[in-house]
Order: structure tokens, then sequence, then C-alpha cells
């Protein structure tokens, strides 16, 4: 496939803005990908509904060979309730750009606004490794310290066998989670679960330890994919309580899947 490689000048790089609506058949739906049940709370608030949003990527960037592009980061933060049905205007930005020794970081951020009266609602940031390419730009690495003491709280939940197909009704069928043979390219053993549903599945442990059945009061994460997780694996979640929030560690039998911190409201 055709790709064209990150340069240093696309930094700031922005998209058009982009309309989204969701009903609540769709919080319903993003829920369901996440593993959630019922009693977990309202779920137009698990994590963020914005996660399942197919965000439009700067025109200025690409097209990428996908085979090379992996999901090594993600936050988000919410300033504002999601309801359970609404509409926002998102607009997304080359927010940084970061040179690692086998290729580069693509931050791109995406802030998202009540498409009825403007007030800032959540704001989002995706990290993409590109193996191979370069730009020259030497930035901050996002890093995470763990406490040296044993987790307050470690949460195991299992994922199901069909956990992508199930998150991919969300919007997300990129088929590098559902193909066999897009897998194999990436060398994957077989297709692996978004990092989405991973970081949705944290997001869902760090809640159960520190505001069970209130996921509206996790108010920001920020995480770092350090290996795939496949569907059917057992996911353990380490918490540690922090002065805001909590620092968590996420593993699949597998080893160590996501790192990263939590803020409370």
């Amino acid at each position: 496939a055709e790709h064209v490689p990150v340069r240093a000048d696309l930094l700031g790089a922005a998209s058009g803005v982009a309309l989204r609506t969701w009903e609540p058949a769709d919080a319903v739906a993003y829920a369901a990908g996440i593993g959630a049940t019922r009693d977990e709370g309202p779920p137009s608030t698990l994590i963020t509904l914005l996660a399942q949003f197919d965000v439009e990527f700067p025109a200025a960037l690409g097209p990428w060979a996908f085979a090379r592009v992996l999901h090594a980061e993600q936050s988000h933060t919410t300033y504002a309730p999601v309801p359970l049905r609404g509409r926002l205007s998102i607009r997304t930005r080359v927010s940084d750009l970061r040179d690692l020794p086998a290729g580069v970081i693509v931050g791109i951020s995406a802030d998202a606004v009540d498409g009825d009266d403007g007030t800032l609602v959540a704001r989002t940031r995706m990290g993409l490794f590109l193996r191979g390419d370069r730009t020259g730009v030497t930035g901050m690495s996002t890093g995470f310290q763990l406490p040296e003491r044993p987790a307050d709280q470690v949460v195991v939940q299992l994922t199901r066998a069909d956990q992508a197909e199930r998150y991919a009704r969300c919007g997300d069928d990129n088929p590098l989670h559902l193909d066999e043979s897009a897998a194999r390219a990436s060398g994957q053993p077989r297709p692996i679960l978004h990092g989405l549903c991973t970081y949705g599945f944290a997001g869902r442990a760090v809640v159960q330890v520190l505001c069970p059945g209130r996921p509206g009061e996790l108010a920001a994460m920020t995480a770092r994919f350090t290996a795939p997780v496949l569907p059917g694996d057992e996911l353990r979640t380490e918490v540690w309580r922090s002065v805001d929030g909590a620092v968590f560690r996420t593993s699949s039998e597998r080893g160590l899947a996501v790192i990263g911190t939590a803020r409370l409201r």
C-alpha cells in the first residue's frame, strides 16, 4: 500500500469541523463493546462516547500503509457530561510529533464542542506509532511512575472471543481487528483487540475501584499501550490510588498491555 511519510512541517495541521450525532442505542453499543454491564452506571458516561467517534484526520496526513501503524497512546478529558443523545462538532489537529528509535509518534488531538451552545465537552488525544518514519523532532515522552508498594486493588476482567466484533459495531472496522490476513500483515498471529476497547476495559476497572457505579466522576485518563490484547484474553488491572485519582497497570497473559493514570472530578 502507498505510504507517505510524516514530515515535521505537518505539526499543527488541522481538519475541518466534523459533526457527530448519537442516540441512546449508540451508547448501549459502546457499553457492550467495552464489556460493560447495566450495574456499572449510565452507558453514556462509560469513559466517554467520544471513543467511538471516527475522528477525521487532517487531510495533510497520509495516505499511510496501515500495516506500519500502531495505536500507541490515548488520553481524554471530559469537561461536561455527555448525554444519551446529542451532537458534537469535532475538529482534529496534529498536536505533537516525537521521534523514537524505530519510528515516530504522531499525536492527533480532537476538541469536541456542543453542537448547540459551543461548550467544550471533551478533548482527546490519540498517539499513533508509524514504524520506520522519521521527522527530526524530539519531544517529551509520556512517563508513568508506578508505586513500589503492592496495588491497592486488583480487578480481573475476561474479554470475549467476539470482543473485537462487538467493539467494531461502534464504528471502528479497522481490518487489523477483524481480518486474519490483515493481522498477519501487521505481524500479529490473529486479529487483536482495538486499543480503545482495551482502554475502555481499563477505564471500567479504574471506575470500579475509585467510584463504583458512577463512571461520570472519571474526568480524565491517559494511557500507553505496550502490547496487544487478543480477544478472549483475561485482563488484570492493578490500581494504585493517588491524590486526585489513580495510577494503573493492565496486563494480559502475554504480559503488560496498558499503563496509565486516571483523574477524578
